[in-house]
């Protein structure tokens, strides 16, 4: 009890911090697809058509680079221009067979399978070499410990995070390591977590996405939103195209109080989640004035899907 009293719980990392709700841009991405040019059934321009019909203003085609020539990259080749479209097109591909990476934003290929630490270190090396950003795909495909990814992070700051939801669900334990990652690096060290088609068909579309919040659709706004946190997640069964899944309107602070206070529509419940993914709060406001995690997160569950904040971190300092 006197721990309690002599001690407080102090607000250390806030991925939305500085954002002004009334004129920031909700835009929606996805950072995972395939075409024929690799394993998909769609020939590129058919995947960006899609995307671009569906309302998404951030795509980036992920081939697999162990296949010959697989980088889909500019989509000038196939008659598109992202400007004309009005989005914002990332070059990228995913890198090795095992423990597969999402590299963004550069052109590497041909990168070794990825079966050892060596080899995946030499990936991430080379993405960084390169000014490029990466991500984890699909954690659950691997099953490789929290552990192990948390010191991954550690070592590379260019790594952002991984995918919570990938294609659906097909993966339902990553959010369980996600947390347990989380629970390793927070608040020192945040890791972000994405929601991606990681599309091979029309049928994969659209029921993964994340809402960027940026200031301009430009390269620059959306680096800094990735690297900060700055977006929210969803995963939508029903896969509309319409982006159904519930959106976040405000994300208050009140650093007095100790509470976080989400606004927004399309939600009928409201979880916090903390350590190996315990509930320790429910409603619109959390306090977390007594938290005992490192970290904390919202999911927001609606008739139409969810959608999961990034973590907030916190410190406690003796008083």
């Amino acid at each position: 009890m006197a721990e309690e009293t002599n001690s407080s719980t102090q607000l250390a990392v806030n991925p939305y911090k500085g954002i002004d709700w009334s004129s920031i841009q909700q835009c929606r991405a996805n950072f995972h697809a395939h075409t024929t040019r690799s394993d998909g059934r769609m020939d590129p321009p058919d995947v960006i058509d899609v995307y671009h019909e569906a309302g998404y203003s951030i795509l980036a085609i992920t081939e697999h680079d162990h296949y010959t020539d697989a980088i889909t990259w500019p989509w000038s080749k196939w008659d598109r221009d992202p400007v004309e479209l009005g989005m914002l097109a990332v070059q990228g591909n995913e890198i090795f067979q095992f423990n597969d990476v999402g590299s963004l934003f550069n052109g590497y290929s041909h990168s070794p399978p990825g079966l050892s630490i060596e080899e995946v270190k030499e990936g991430l090396d080379e993405i960084t070499s390169r000014h490029g950003l990466a991500l984890f795909y699909h954690p659950g495909r691997s099953g490789e410990k929290h552990a192990w990814y948390a010191d991954f992070f550690s070592r590379y700051s260019t790594l952002l995070g991984l995918e919570v939801f990938n294609q659906s669900d097909r993966f339902s334990t990553d959010r369980l390591t996600w947390d347990r990652v989380l629970g390793l690096t927070m608040p020192e060290r945040p890791v972000w977590g994405f929601s991606n088609d990681d599309s091979h068909r029309f049928e994969h579309l659209f029921g993964n996405y994340q809402f960027m919040l940026m200031e301009e659709l430009s390269e620059n706004a959306l680096r800094r939103a990735l690297q900060g946190g700055s977006f929210f997640f969803c995963r939508e069964p029903g896969r509309s195209g319409r982006a159904l899944a519930p959106r976040v309107e405000g994300v208050l602070v009140n650093e007095e109080r100790c509470t976080i206070t989400i606004e927004g529509a399309g939600w009928n419940e409201v979880e916090w989640i903390s350590e190996k993914s315990e509930i320790v709060g429910r409603g619109d406001v959390f306090s977390y004035r007594h938290i005992q995690s490192p970290f904390v997160r919202v999911r927001l569950v609606g008739p139409f899907g969810e959608t999961g904040s990034q973590p907030f971190g916190f410190v406690r300092s003796r008083g």
